[in-house]
């Protein structure tokens, strides 16, 4: 199993690993858990994938992406004219996307140092393709002087990055849809927490 940190154009020649990414999200988040995203053919994929924007963290073996997540800064622009985006926490709050914006209490961060992780999945329950995910992502982050990250997710998201040593706040109170629960969090970023 290994770990790549893919973001265009410095890392063009692993693309073949987003497009796999992007084919697993929708492996799980449209056919298994039936959750209404865009999809074309045989990938999910969505404004906040932007190229030159978004980085990604992938898990595979052998050329099968068995894990990732997605990274942007929270000072991310993406699109011109009547909307645009920046990263998805942000944007519910602001009312832009179909998520609620009561899932933060304050303004969300739009801070250099501050990024957001989403689109966390995993081809299967081992936890050892979350910790490559998580440590990977923490790396990365502590190497470009992050502060912090931000995160949707589960209640059980938030304990498997307090499993991994990490702080955890949550940003609001917890939302629920047909999916189940779910929350905004942010993770301190720091060689010891």
């Amino acid at each position: 199993m290994q770990t790549s940190i893919v973001s265009y154009p410095d890392q063009v020649a692993d693309w073949l690993l987003v497009k796999r990414f992007h084919q697993l999200r929708k492996s799980i988040f449209i056919d298994q858990m039936k959750w209404s995203l865009h999809a074309t053919e045989d990938v999910e994929f969505e404004q906040y994938d932007a190229l030159g924007q978004a980085t990604y963290v992938i898990v595979h073996n052998a050329g099968e992406v068995i894990g990732g997540a997605r990274l942007l800064r929270t000072t991310t622009q993406i699109g011109r004219g009547a909307v645009t985006y920046s990263y998805m926490i942000r944007d519910a709050y602001l009312g832009l996307i179909d998520l609620p914006s009561a899932m933060c209490a304050t303004p969300p961060p739009n801070d250099p140092d501050v990024w957001e992780m989403t689109r966390f999945v995993a081809a299967n329950p081992d936890p050892e393709i979350a910790r490559a995910i998580l440590s990977s992502a923490r790396r990365f982050l502590e190497e470009n002087g992050a502060k912090s990250c931000l995160f949707l997710g589960p209640p059980a998201m938030q304990r498997l990055y307090r499993r991994f040593g990490m702080t955890v706040r949550p940003l609001g109170p917890l939302q629920r849809n047909e999916s189940g629960a779910f929350g905004a969090y942010e993770v301190s970023i720091s060689p010891k927490g």
